[in-house]
């Protein structure tokens, strides 16, 4: 007679593939995108490096207590909800992206019309500016690769905005939408 264990063995987490999600970013990318969507892709590309592409795993050197810490833990306490918690959680994000740090994002961060920014990519609006970035994080210590990669935010403005596409981007993810849907669910 086989034993069986007293206890489940935990489930294996499959570790989230950085190079797969910027495909199905590349995948869902519409060249005739309004601005918000333009913005939130080059937001997300660039914030998936922040993370090594999995919030859920990803360890920030203890030093570095910023918004995005505290979005990762945030989301990584959303990972076991139901899914109608997360549909809600994710309508909550998109709401606030559209009504307010998009807003708040644009209005302060981005270049005016007749200035030239200096997006080159496919995925970086004409009038993208990195200005709203101060620059990366190094805690004058040894850093790693991926620390020397953390932003340091110029403006709440940016740093509210980076954070909130994080958000909607891997709520999405984890309701099994595209990952840049920005409704708001119609039911």
């Amino acid at each position: 007679m086989p034993i069986t264990p007293a206890t489940k063995p935990a489930p294996k987490v499959k570790k989230i593939n950085l190079e797969l999600l910027q495909d199905q970013l590349d995948a869902e990318w519409r060249p005739d995108s309004d601005d918000l969507a333009v913005y939130f892709h080059t937001a997300a590309r660039t914030a998936l490096h922040w993370v090594a592409g999995d919030p859920y795993t990803v360890q920030f050197p203890a030093s570095y207590d910023t918004r995005l810490v505290r979005l990762c833990a945030w989301l990584r306490g959303q990972q076991d909800a139901e899914p109608a918690a997360i549909l809600a959680a994710r309508d909550a994000q998109v709401t606030a992206l559209r009504e307010r740090t998009w807003p708040a994002y644009r209005d302060t961060c981005t270049l005016t019309s007749h200035e030239r920014g200096t997006g080159t990519g496919p995925h970086s609006p004409p009038e993208f500016t990195w200005a709203a970035l101060d620059g990366v994080w190094d805690d004058d210590g040894p850093a790693d690769a991926r620390a020397s990669r953390l932003p340091v935010f110029l403006s709440p403005e940016s740093e509210a905005w980076h954070c909130n596409v994080l958000a909607v981007l891997f709520l999405n993810r984890a309701a099994k939408m595209p990952l840049t849907d920005l409704d708001v669910t119609p039911f």
